[in-house]
C-alpha cells in the first residue's frame, strides 16, 4: 500500500501484483513511480497515482534489490541472487 503520512496517515492506494515476498522498492525522484521486486522473479514499476502497475519484467531467478537512476526515470538497476 501507498500511504500519506501527513496530516494523518491514511492508504492512498494499494498495489497487488507479486505473487511472493516483495524484497525491495524504490520511489522514482519525482515520486511518480515505485518500482518492486520479488523472490517471485519478478521486477514491477508502478504509477503512485492510481497503483497502476506500467512494466513488469520477468527474469530467471529472484530479485534481491532495485533502485531508480537518481537523474533518469527512465533507467533502472536491479540486483539477483545470482
Amino acid at each position: 500500500s501507498i500511504c500519506y503520512a501527513l496530516p494523518e496517515p491514511r492508504v492512498h492506494v494499494r498495489i497487488q501484483g507479486h505473487t511472493q515476498c516483495v524484497t525491495d522498492l524504490s520511489f522514482s525522484s519525482s515520486n511518480e513511480l515505485l518500482m518492486s521486486c520479488s523472490v517471485d522473479h519478478t521486477l514491477q514499476v508502478w504509477r503512485v497515482s492510481d497503483g497502476e502497475s506500467i512494466r513488469s519484467i520477468k527474469y530467471t531467478t529472484e530479485f534481491v534489490s532495485c533502485t531508480f537512476h537518481p537523474f533518469n526515470n527512465n533507467l533502472l538497476f536491479a540486483g539477483t541472487i545470482n
